[in-house]
């Protein structure tokens, strides 16, 4: 997404071209609600039941934001009840078969009111803010890697190629109450903004660097297909 000089919101979405299997579970949803857009990646971590999971997720979100809007509730608090209820729907349809993993899925969402951009995220999926060429927000990866920088197991920038990075610890639909991240604060965007919602298929694959490099080219509605066309290249087939 980005912001043009007349303070308009310019959105592109794009999946992984080429061969897919039902345990690519990562799907994208953009809702335009007037002063209000709504924005969704999510990744279902190879379960067959993942479209479903995601479709549940969109559903009530667009729900929250259409509700919220009427009674102009706090945009922080419309994505925090929007994702508890998905993640309560989604465990009461999908509970832990005996003897396989917990379902669930990662999600990044992102809510623009005017020009202030509310985000909130669960997993392994990200959320990046860049602004004059220069990354000034990124979400953190809610994975067993990251967990371990936070103990101080290992130091920042060795989860980046640590093996449990490929590892979420919080999901919606694990099996208990979610840990939701919800900025309490929104971020405030300027014209020529452009921010990223995309799942571990691309940052596990390209550095910050390179995302960056794509991101603020001269073409960013060009960027998002750039950037899954690169990271299918140069890293082993996984959802982007």
């Amino acid at each position: 997404m980005t912001t043009n000089e007349t303070t308009q919101l310019w959105v592109k979405a794009a999946r992984e071209k080429g061969q897919r299997t039902e345990h690519m579970g990562d799907f994208v949803f953009h809702r335009n609600l007037g002063e209000r857009r709504l924005l969704i990646v999510c990744d279902g971590q190879g379960r067959s039941e993942s479209e479903q999971a995601a479709r549940i997720l969109h559903a009530r979100l667009f729900e929250a934001v259409t509700e919220g809007a009427k009674t102009e509730k706090n945009p922080v608090e419309i994505l925090r009840d929007g994702l508890m209820q998905a993640d309560r729907n989604i465990r009461g349809i999908f509970p832990p078969p005996e003897g396989e993993d917990i379902p669930g899925i990662s999600c990044a969402v992102a809510l623009t009111v005017g020009l202030h951009l509310y985000v909130a995220h669960v997993g392994d999926c990200r959320i990046y803010l860049f602004r004059s060429r220069k990354m000034v927000f990124r979400t953190k990866d809610h994975t067993a890697a990251q967990q371990m920088v936070e103990t101080l197991e290992i130091t920042p920038g060795e989860e980046a190629t640590h093996p449990l990075r490929f590892e979420p610890v919080r999901k919606l639909g694990m099996g208990t109450d979610v840990q939701l991240e919800v900025r309490p604060q929104p971020l405030a965007l300027s014209d020529g903004d452009r921010v990223l919602l995309c799942t571990d298929g691309v940052h596990d694959t390209l550095e910050d660097s390179r995302i960056s490099k794509f991101v603020n080219g001269d073409n960013p509605m060009a960027a998002p297909d750039k950037l899954l066309e690169t990271a299918a290249i140069t890293g082993p087939a996984d959802d982007r």
